[in-house]
């Protein structure tokens, strides 16, 4: 049996009120996994856990099962996991160092653990040759689906055997709806009621699993007991997105759970809708979390697969005001943030073509109100020279003699032109028509562009970004290092939150690709977590930044003709000479590797990533953050250093350094590292220029393996 399988039979279920140390290996081992896997964890919390054994390679096995041959791979987390579940003591945890951290990033890893498990079980259940496994709480799971199906599809409690592969199907783990839909469809003679009745159960047993173990696993890692609400919100068009952590099943020959679809995609709990008789996920979820009224509101958002061009927007409510935030995957209130599309962008897009657009080709050079305009024209000379003939006939009406021959002419003149008049009318209505139908459609753009941005709340809070936290005018902030949204009650009402998440394509495009899954929670233990932040406040909190910049190079490159510009070189200059004297420097040097950020930090075997599209798609990963501070009786310098996920060469280090830097060299990021920490020394040098200052002793902390080197290291 192949060996992923194995592991995940080993799963126990852990019981309320577990200390963190309880953790089973195996569990441990998911919670590395998982550390790994999403970026502002890896951020926070990679050097709190260490691993000792090997990075093994990915193997491919072929092995023969009741006379059936599977194909499947154990890829490089599946031989970690075995490692560590067989030696636990190959995975170090800082059990107390992490406790320490928020509390959002600790329900981030305990939600994400609980849909790993509950994915990995349900996963267990499809080897079984005979009958579905079913064990834990997935055997709850189980009976409860097959009470919800229509009664055409048991026999009694059991479900009828020609429709166990439906059934199957409708609780895979890594199937899209839209997949469950087809096989659903295969029934025949299901209303559509009894199948929503079906998709909302799964959605209800998913989600209230997820919150109930989730909830286990936050107290198990904060070491107490205090408040924890949370909720799975999904949007899309049930076609399917990036699976959890980002990974897909292999898709071979074998197990139907081996889709080649993302793995988890089908446990995400929509919000269904019957649009003209048939059944479709909604674009937009909402749900109410209930806080506290004594403790600062700490609200923490984490995505779950979703297309990497199109990106979601949620909107947190608390009252009139409104708290919006684009998912990148990385949550920010900014827009701008990434290359991409967003809400806002669909705003701006959906504005443009059906108002501004139509209005343009309304009032341009031969466009319909230019031609009404000119009909019209016409129509009045019509008009004058009918009145003009018809005063020529009662003059000459009026004379003693006139010749009939006279009259005759002007009238039949009239009639030419009361025929030109009718036409002329005809004429002016058809375009009347078209301009009403015109303006009918701005009209309805205008009523469907305000539902968009009523969506968007009553008070969207303007924000000013201080590095990596964004304070809302209100004085509530976002940090985007945690993804945690800090709310305070008004003083005199307390408010409950509304969280809304709106798919990017949101009542604009309708068949365009948009799938993701959102978890929000509110926690308890905001007020000490409070307390420590504001004891180890960031510079980033002090008003005096002397500079605040960050540099872009081009792939492969460390080495500017000037990371400051000339006005911050004249800047800290005169700094220099009036204050620095009496200054101390301290420096905070992070060399992180990859951006975790833009990408994967895991470069692997297999990465071949093209030249030119590493060259325009992750210009923002390569990159190195500069700050620097005064404060009363110092000058905080922090630069931070960033590097893509194309394997680097150091093809301009001589080859003598190059070896220096081999120590430095790693599995998952070749020397990336080595090229974010270059970047800094070389960012450091220049400082030393303009500072008339030696820093050549300064450390840069290399965080991916938690190895320091000296600025004048090489």
């Amino acid at each position: 049996m192949r060996l992923n399988i194995l592991l995940l039979l080993l799963l126990v279920i852990v019981p309320t009120g577990m200390l963190a140390q309880e953790f089973t290996p195996q569990q441990q081992a998911y919670l590395y996994k998982i550390v790994r896997g999403t970026s502002c964890l890896r951020q926070n919390w990679n050097h709190h856990f260490l691993y000792t054994g090997g990075i093994p390679e990915t193997k491919k096995v072929v092995e023969i099962v009741n006379g059936r041959t599977h194909t499947y791979y154990v890829d490089m987390w599946d031989s970690i996991i075995h490692s560590i579940v067989l030696h636990p003591e190959l995975l170090r945890v800082d059990w107390n160092a992490i406790r320490k951290t928020s509390p959002g990033l600790m329900a981030d890893a305990s939600v994400k653990l609980s849909l790993w498990e509950l994915y990995s079980n349900i996963k267990a259940g499809y080897v079984q040759n005979t009958s579905f496994y079913e064990g834990g709480d997935v055997k709850i799971i189980y009976q409860e689906m097959v009470e919800s199906l229509p009664l055409r599809m048991k026999k009694g409690a059991m479900v009828k055997e020609k429709y166990l592969p439906v059934f199957y199907d409708i609780i895979n783990p890594s199937l899209s709806i839209n997949r469950k839909f087809e096989s659903f469809d295969n029934v025949g003679k299901v209303t559509v009621q009894e199948k929503k009745k079906v998709f909302d159960r799964w959605h209800q047993l998913v989600t209230s699993h997820v919150a109930e173990t989730s909830e286990q696993y936050f107290n198990s890692l904060l070491g107490n007991e205090v408040y924890f609400k949370g909720s799975l919100l999904a949007v899309g068009d049930g076609s399917g997105s990036s699976g959890l952590l980002g990974e897909r099943e292999d898709g071979e020959e074998g197990p139907e759970i081996n889709t080649g679809t993302g793995k988890g995609i089908g446990l995400f709990t929509y919000k269904m809708k019957v649009r003209k008789g048939e059944l479709s996920p909604d674009y937009l979820s909402e749900v109410e979390v209930k806080t506290l009224q004594k403790e600062p509101i700490l609200i923490h958002l984490t995505l779950w697969g979703m297309d990497w061009d199109k990106y979601p927007t949620v909107v947190v409510e608390k009252g009139q005001k409104s708290y919006v935030l684009i998912g990148t995957p990385q949550f920010s209130p900014d827009p701008n943030r990434v290359e991409g599309t967003s809400y806002f962008d669909r705003l701006v897009d959906y504005k443009k073509r059906k108002i501004d657009n139509v209005v343009t080709e309304l009032n341009k050079e031969g466009g319909l109100l230019a031609v009404y305009e000119r009909e019209n024209s016409i129509k009045e000379i019509i008009l004058n020279q009918i009145d003009s003939i018809n005063l020529e006939i009662d003059s000459l009406r009026k004379l003693d003699y006139v010749s009939a021959a006279a009259i005759d002419n002007r009238k039949f003149k009239n009639e030419v032109n009361l025929t030109n008049l009718r036409d002329k009318e005809r004429r002016l209505a058809d375009v009347q028509r078209k301009i009403s139908a015109e303006y009918k459609k701005i009209s309805h753009a205008e009523q469907e562009l305000n539902k968009m941005k009523i969506a968007l709340g009553e008070q969207p809070q303007n924000w000013e970004n201080r590095d990596s936290v964004y304070v809302f005018e209100d004085g509530s902030f976002f940090d985007v290092n945690t993804q945690d949204l800090f709310l305070f009650q008004d003083s005199n009402k307390h408010h409950d939150i509304r969280v809304k998440l709106l798919a990017a394509t949101y009542s604009v495009y309708r068949d365009s690709k948009d799938e993701v899954q959102l978890y929000v929670n509110a926690t308890g233990g905001v007020k000490d977590y409070l307390k420590e932040l504001e004891r180890n406040k960031e510079p980033s909190f002090v008003s005096d930044t002397l500079v605040n910049s960050v540099y872009y190079f081009e792939p492969d490159e460390y080495i500017a003709s000037s990371f400051f510009t000339s006005e911050q070189r004249k800047k800290l200059g005169d700094w220099k000479s009036s204050t620095a004297q009496q200054k101390t420097f301290v420096f905070d040097l992070k060399a992180m590797g990859v951006d975790a950020l833009n990408h994967d930090d895991f470069i692997g075997d297999q990465a071949n990533y093209s030249v030119n599209k590493n060259k325009v798609n992750y210009i923002n990963a390569r990159r190195v953050q500069m700050q620097l501070v005064e404060t009363n009786d110092s000058c905080i310098v922090k630069i931070t250093g960033y590097a893509d996920a194309g394997r680097t060469q150091l093809s301009t280090v001589t080859p003598v350094n190059k070896k220096n830097w081999q120590p430095f060299k790693s599995k998952e990021q070749s020397l990336n590292t080595a090229l974010s920490a270059l970047r800094i020394i070389e960012v450091v040098k220049e400082l030393e220029t303009i500072l008339d200052e030696s820093f050549d002793k300064e450390s840069i902390l290399v965080v991916p393996l938690n190895k320091a080197v000296k600025v004048g290291g090489f």
